[in-house]
């Protein structure tokens, strides 16, 4: 497990909403159904209040179940074999997320199956996603990842692997929350 975190936990909670630090966050999943499906990876990437990465955690996670579609993320059952379960995780997922604005390129798909893993119904935490305000910041036909990561200019390596599409969704948020820094603009997100 890839453990490189570099920040300090010290009274997240305390800071105002537009000094907020974020958690980008990406999983694969054995499924699109949050109630019936598992996580087979999780990845979140720290980020400051501009967007810029400070530190990261990824892990495989054995579901205790078959992978699924091994031709969209490339995960075997035997992959994950020797991986933490997700139950394992939670202590620690809390900790990264815990003060923070979640961050995702489908927040409600993320946070969904990251609800259900930590025992919650729904997500009830900050949330931006990146999908959700592409088209405020991005002239695209398209809100996948590959096309706003394509016309924002980042250049999206491994596309499902989950560490290299959350640091994708992260370089996202920093281009929207540049662009509202050279407009004079609070984050529309943090208006809401």
């Amino acid at each position: 497990m890839n453990t490189h975190v570099q920040v300090e936990f010290s009274d997240l909670l305390a800071i105002s909403p537009y000094e907020a630090p974020y958690a980008v966050i990406d999983l694969e999943t054995t499924g699109l159904d949050a109630q019936a499906d598992a996580i087979i990876e999780v990845a979140i990437v720290l980020a400051d209040p501009s967007g810029q990465a400070v530190g990261e955690v990824t892990t495989l996670i054995n579901p205790g179940r078959d992978t699924g579609p091994i031709h969209i993320h490339g995960i075997t059952n035997d992959a994950v074999q020797q991986a933490p379960s997700i139950n394992s995780l939670t202590t620690l997922i809390t900790a990264l997320t815990s003060g923070r604005i979640v961050v995702a390129h489908h927040t409600g798909f993320d946070c969904a199956f990251l609800a259900r893993a930590l025992g919650h119904e729904t997500w009830d935490g900050p949330t931006v996603c990146t999908l959700q305000w592409a088209r405020t910041f991005l002239a695209t036909p398209s809100r996948s990842l590959r096309t706003c990561c394509a016309v924002a200019g980042i250049e999206l390596k491994e596309h499902h692997t989950a560490l290299y599409d959350a640091h994708s969704s992260r370089q996202l948020l920093a281009y929207y929350l540049a662009s509202c820094k050279r407009r004079a603009l609070t984050p529309p997100w943090l208006l809401t």
